[in-house]
């Protein structure tokens, strides 16, 4: 992947709105997601009644009421699909405000839409949710984009364009996430608006996840390490 295509590529990330109306999201509206929830038991071996005519190990005879209940089956554990962080976020928006806990309170999760591939990409589908600190768009927005690749491979190529890339406004720092994973500091002060996004990228299989917070506040930022704490509680939150 050509540097200038991957400078590109992440500036248009990171730009795509991830507030609301006048903010955007990085991906779109995300299709009922599937919860992956299955439990494994051990079927049990049906038992004859012991009995001085019936032979336990014979095969032909039928065994007792007591051993013919049905046994339990196992079924398939199901695995993560695109638009399950964003269904997340549904269920745990009350907890944002402990992990966030800026002035104001966070509007509703808002699902933002399905993006579709364009030519250069890569990605198969991707599906964004969002919400907001305050009444403004000028505050504090939280966004998560969910990206679908065709494989593994090509999911990781996006982790490492991030990686390699010499953007000077974006500054990444590898953490223990996931697959793999990155968090980044991308300051846009001389954005139309300026602002500046934290976020985690992270790997899960042939996915990719990017939860965001997006400040417009560049005349007196939050201190770095405290968001860094926020978004990491924040993936925690939407992994529980």
């Amino acid at each position: 992947m050509a540097a200038s295509h991957i400078a590109t590529a992440l500036s248009a990330l990171v730009l795509l709105p991830l507030g609301l109306a006048a903010c955007g999201s990085d991906e779109d509206t995300p299709a009922s997601p599937t919860v992956a929830s299955s439990t494994a038991a051990s079927p049990t071996a049906a038992s004859p009644t012991a009995g001085t005519s019936v032979p336990t190990e014979s095969p032909s005879e039928s065994p007792s009421e007591e051993s013919t209940a049905e046994a339990p089956t196992t079924a398939p554990a199901a695995e993560a699909g695109l638009g399950d962080w964003c269904a997340a976020l549904g269920t745990v928006a009350g907890g944002v405000q402990a992990v966030i806990p800026d002035q104001g309170e966070w509007t509703t999760p808002e699902e933002l839409g399905s993006q579709s591939p364009g030519p250069d990409d890569t990605f198969t589908e991707r599906v964004s949710c969002a919400m907001r600190l305050g009444e403004t768009f000028e505050g504090l927005s939280l966004g998560i984009t969910e990206t679908q690749y065709p494989d593994e491979a090509a999911a990781s190529e996006w982790i490492a364009a991030l990686r390699d890339d010499t953007d000077p406004m974006a500054s990444n720092e590898e953490v223990d996430l996931g697959d793999e994973a990155l968090y980044t500091t991308y300051n846009a002060e001389m954005g139309m608006p300026p602002f500046i996004s934290y976020s985690v990228t992270l790997r899960e299989g042939d996915r990719v996840i990017r939860p965001s917070l997006r400040d417009y506040n560049v005349e007196a930022p939050a201190d770095e390490a405290t968001r860094r704490a926020q978004v990491l509680a924040l993936v925690e939150l939407l992994q529980r």
